[in-house]
């Protein structure tokens, strides 16, 4: 969500909830609506101009999201079911509405390889955000500060990266979740 649109929407499996975390499935194959290729360019973005398409998710995503934290953790697999990694993505805390979870993305994120080397991902995109006034200098630092304290949490190797997420699987007896009448209101 940006605060003026929907950017994409994705059903999802919740497969925990409770008072400090919540995780969702998103399965492959799952129809979402996005930006063409899920990619819009930083003006665009600022300016709120973007149209959605259908798109079928690929690979499996996990996301888990610890209450009061301004950042998820996406634990990633192929089509195919192999691991691929972690994805920090930083973020506002989710949002719970009679819909699912909304939230904004902050644009910078991390990646963590399966050997738990990590690298901050999109620098140039924040930077650009900023220089754009989409965010100020003062947000980025806020968000690089959320960043590096995911970064002491993948170093110090601890919840959720020491949970074993790597090696879960999904029932695969559940079926792929649909989009509800009105995904594309605020």
């Amino acid at each position: 969500m940006w605060p003026w649109r929907v950017f994409s929407a994705k059903p999802v499996t919740i497969v925990e909830r409770g008072d400090d975390r919540v995780a969702l499935w998103l399965a492959p194959g799952t129809l979402t609506k996005a930006p063409p290729g899920f990619r819009v360019s930083i003006p665009e973005l600022a300016a709120g101009i973007w149209p959605f398409s259908d798109w079928r998710w690929y690979g499996g995503r996990l996301m888990i999201w610890q209450r009061g934290d301004s950042h998820s953790t996406y634990v990633s697999w192929s089509d195919e079911g192999e691991f691929l990694g972690w994805y920090v993505n930083l973020e506002e805390p989710w949002r719970e509405t009679p819909l699912g979870f909304d939230s904004t993305d902050h644009l910078l994120d991390i990646w963590v390889d399966p050997d738990r080397t990590w690298r901050w991902k999109d620098e140039d995109h924040l930077a650009e955000a900023v220089e754009i006034g989409l965010f100020t200098q003062g947000q980025a630092r806020r968000f690089r500060r959320e960043g590096e304290r995911a970064i002491e949490r993948i170093e110090a190797w601890s919840a959720p990266f020491d949970e074993g997420w790597e090696n879960w699987l999904p029932d695969p007896a559940w079926p792929l979740p649909s989009l509800p009448n009105g995904w594309e209101r605020l």
